[in-house]
């Protein structure tokens, strides 16, 4: 049944005509409504909004009451809740809101009220007396409380959580009193996949109109987040159909995660903004529902076509969903980054598309004599922003067509444009697409000077000690990359005699062997290589030189390069 089928059902029995003593529902005033559904799908949600609607802008209720049997453990204790949560529809805001911290005094005028009635008054004003200092709810005075229950809208909830003094049949018994007696209409809310058995032996005499509330997975959607089809919506959506979500509980979660991190996310790319929202759906999925089989990584939700790209932010939203708190500049860091390089990457996409767009007009499209334009046309896009091999291809063109002042604009444009952020080895030749006789001069000499001024701030701001950590005692580290080799050649003799000194251990003893390795480098870092096994030789020479076992450690180390160096000084020592 349909959100709207389900609410026109119970909308039609709040407003059955009371003016006749026969309804829709039975003889009276009273009635029972069973609303079925599953567990999670917002069946209390539903009727509290409907309510709360009716009870601002109808009369035919005296008072409202909403009930859970969670733990409610006899018939005594119902009768009591009924009337202590019994709140008066005076149509003036929503009984939904009223303070159910009820005052002493207030019930106390309930009673006192009820008592009077009863012509007993003056007695049990000595009883309520005793109770002036009391501050819970009393069995005794909820049961007297009961006796003034009557045209009362009453919703009772969770009839499958009841405590184990309280029975079915004992509270469809009360249902049909209050029905039949003192003429209030109740709603039963029921799940359905754990309805008690006994429900079924008394529906019949019971329950007026049955409803089942399943509400499909867009219109439990459209009460959360609404109707608007932005693409985030559209995304939403999307992955509570795939993960199967349909407890709006969980929706509202969702909702409110994502509402709160809007901000974080403002200006981000909008293909960064929906792996961000996959992850708070993925997350939800896996805590609250339990799905194990369902939530994918970023990398199959791109496969299924989920995702347009594969950025996984499960880890940094996990504490969030689970713990109920984040790190904004973790978040907001990583978001970030990622939106930038998405940026980044649209924009070396329209950049690819205007190279080709400029050789099919001036190199498959023309035989005209228009190298004027093709010049200004190549210019122009190279200072859009290139990659520097196809920069180097450029200035290539640029000079052989004797446009020698262009080229080297070009270059300088360049390098301005990336000086700033320029971090080291950030800007390489591809080696697969360009030989190195074909790299310009010019260009490679600009670069290499970038590049030893980036070189030479990175490792101003670090701390060297902790970065020689970083490199020596990993124990995955099996071969130094080219960043390392870089780094270690920078690094001077008493840092490196400094760390070893401090951290020698086995793992340190395969680092400098592998410093000192032969013909085991990248090909154009041979400079930095020699200057690194000069360094860490200095520095075993400083340790073997301080005492005979250090000296024979050198030996056990079985470092070869060092052994040999260490030998052809020996021989040119005795010669």
């Amino acid at each position: 049944m349909s959100i709207k089928y389900a609410e026109e059902k119970i909308k039609s029995f709040l407003q059955a005509d009371e003016s006749v003593n026969e309804t829709p529902f039975g003889q009276g005033k009273g009635g029972v409504i069973a609303i079925k559904g599953k567990w999670g799908t917002g069946k209390t949600y539903i009727w509290n909004h409907i309510v709360d609607e009716h009870l601002t802008t109808h009369e035919n209720f005296k008072s409202y009451a909403y009930v859970s049997l969670f733990g409610c453990k006899n018939l005594n204790d119902l009768k009591g809740l009924i009337f202590f949560k019994s709140r008066p529809n005076e149509n003036e805001g929503s009984p939904l809101e009223y303070d159910r911290k009820a005052s002493v005094k207030e019930l106390q005028d309930k009673i006192s009220s009820a008592l009077h009635k009863a012509k007993s008054y003056p007695l049990v004003r000595t009883v309520l007396d005793a109770f002036k200092e009391f501050n819970g709810i009393s069995t005794d005075l909820g049961l007297l409380g009961w006796l003034t229950v009557k045209d009362t809208l009453i919703c009772i909830d969770d009839l499958e959580r009841m405590g184990g003094g309280l029975e079915t049949k004992d509270v469809l018994g009360l249902v049909c009193e209050l029905k039949d007696q003192k003429n209030c209409k109740v709603a039963l809310i029921l799940h359905d996949e754990q309805i008690p058995a006994e429900y079924y032996n008394f529906r019949e005499k019971i329950v007026d109109v049955e409803v089942l509330y399943a509400p499909t997975t867009e219109e439990l959607f459209e009460k959360i987040f609404g109707m608007a089809k932005d693409e985030d919506n559209e995304s939403i959506l999307k992955f509570i159909h795939y993960f199967e979500i349909v407890n709006l509980r969980t929706l509202q979660k969702i909702n409110s995660q994502l509402a709160e991190l809007a901000r974080l996310m403002k200006g981000v790319e909008p293909e960064v903004r929906i792996c961000a929202i996959y992850a708070i759906v993925v997350l939800n999925a896996k805590h609250w529902e339990g799905m194990v089989e369902k939530p994918d990584s970023a990398r199959k939700a791109v496969e299924k076509g989920l995702l347009g790209i594969e950025y996984d932010f499960t880890d940094i939203f996990k504490a969030y969903v689970e713990d109920g708190w984040f790190d904004k500049k973790e978040i907001s860091g990583q978001l970030k980054k990622a939106s930038d390089e998405v940026a980044e990457s649209k924009k070396r996409k329209d950049h690819s598309r205007e190279w080709h767009e400029l050789g099919e007009k001036y190199m498959h499209g023309s035989l005209k004599d228009d190298e004027a334009d093709f010049v200004n046309a190549l210019v122009s896009h190279v200072k859009k922003g290139v990659t520097l091999s196809r920069l180097n291809y450029a200035v290539g063109l640029l000079r052989e067509l004797e446009h020698d002042k262009e080229a080297d604009n070009c270059i300088d444009a360049f390098i301005k444009s990336k000086s700033k952020n320029w971090e080291p080895g950030s800007e390489v030749f591809d080696d697969h697409f360009i030989r190195r006789e074909q790299i310009d001069k010019t260009l490679e000499q600009k670069v290499q000077q970038q590049e030893a001024l980036a070189e030479k701030k990175y490792f101003k701001s670090i701390d060297v000690q902790k970065e020689l950590g970083k490199i020596f005692l990993d124990p995955e580290n099996q071969i130094f990359t080219r960043d390392q080799v870089k780094f270690l050649a920078s690094v001077d003799i008493k840092n490196f005699y400094d760390f070893v000194s401090v951290e020698i251990s086995p793992l340190v003893i395969r680092g400098l062997k592998q410093c000192l390795e032969e013909g085991h480098t990248y090909g154009d870092l041979l400079d930095e290589h020699n200057r690194l096994k000069t360094n860490v030789t200095e520095v075993l020479k400083s340790f073997a030189a301080e005492n005979k076992i250090n000296a024979l450690r050198m030996k056990w180390w079985r470092l070869e390069y060092f052994l040999k160096v260490v030998d052809e000084a020996s021989e040119e020592a005795s010669e």
